[in-house]
């Protein structure tokens, strides 16, 4: 009985000296922006700001948020490395290849979605044409979705 009440006292130190200054992580509040505002924001050099703008353009087009954050996270690290992977040839956010862009581009025309305004480089531009691929069964020309670590 002793050992059982000594075994309570020290799970209740360790609890009690664990927990204590723990906090959970809050949620970033995200200021939800249209996408047509986003999209003229040249400067995307905070990680909480891209996810902000994913989870805005995400919800605006009714896009599969989740799977976009975690393929901006697997693909650039949300944005903050600014590398080109596949030798040069993937680039930005969501590290697509022009030709797959044109194509995408060459789809959204055929239903009609103007296209025009849109180009390669612009972080929400890429939001954008990802969320749209994704939803319309594009996803596995992305490595994450395809190996099945975004779903």
């Amino acid at each position: 009985m002793k050992l059982l009440s000594v075994f309570s006292v020290v799970v209740i130190l360790l609890v009690s000296t664990f927990g204590m200054g723990v906090t959970m992580a809050e949620s970033p509040t995200i200021e939800r922006q249209s996408f047509l505002v986003l999209r003229t924001n040249s400067v995307w050099d905070d990680a909480g700001k891209v996810r902000a703008m994913i989870s805005s353009i995400a919800n605006e087009f009714d896009y599969d948020e989740q799977t976009m954050l975690c393929v901006a996270v697997k693909e650039s690290s949300m944005g903050m490395n600014k590398r080109c992977g596949d030798n040069g040839h993937s680039c930005h956010i969501f590290q697509i290849k022009q030709p797959t862009w044109d194509y995408f581009i060459k789809l959204m025309k055929e239903q009609s979605i103007n296209t025009d305004y849109l180009e390669y480089s612009n972080y929400a531009d890429q939001t954008y044409v990802t969320g749209w691929a994704i939803k319309n069964g594009l996803g596995n020309n992305w490595t994450p979705i395809l190996d099945g670590r975004c779903k």
